[in-house]
């Protein structure tokens, strides 16, 4: 069942963008703010995307030219239902179908799957620039 194959491959793509763009908000977070860059990401690890998400932009938006606009934010928190969808719900909307329904389940999701892997693989590479240059830019690696 190739489609079936394709299905897997994207949705294991999709969450491997999401969790290094969590990631990315952490690390950015924990330079952004004050203090031990070690000490701010140890802190922020035993938080959720959505506290690290918080600070990052209330750090952010203290800087004359933020890395973020407000569009950006909305974005970055909206992944965190798209990363629960993929984690814990796409699967169930379709396996437990038979027949025609299974298919036709599964060409639904896989359609909109196809969408959101494209618009993260997209995503994944402005978070990583901006990281990036948060990371040249801080006074806590120079």
């Amino acid at each position: 069942m190739a489609l079936m194959d394709d299905f897997h491959f994207l949705v294991g793509e999709t969450l491997m963008y999401c969790q290094c763009i969590e990631n990315d908000i952490k690390l950015m977070c924990s330079a952004l703010i004050d203090g031990d860059f070690n000490a701010n990401m140890q802190e922020v690890e035993m938080q959720g995307m959505g506290y690290a998400l918080t600070v990052l932009k209330e750090a952010d938006q203290k800087r004359k030219n933020p890395y973020f606009d407000k569009s950006d934010y909305n974005l970055l928190h909206s992944l965190r239902k798209t990363r629960n969808y993929y984690a814990h719900q796409v699967y169930v909307n379709f396996v437990y179908l038979q027949g025609e329904s299974f298919e036709r389940g599964l060409v639904e999701e896989y359609s909109k799957l196809e969408g959101e892997h494209l618009n993260l693989s997209k995503l994944v590479r402005v978070v990583e620039k901006v990281r990036l240059q948060i990371l040249k830019d801080s006074k806590k690696f120079k």
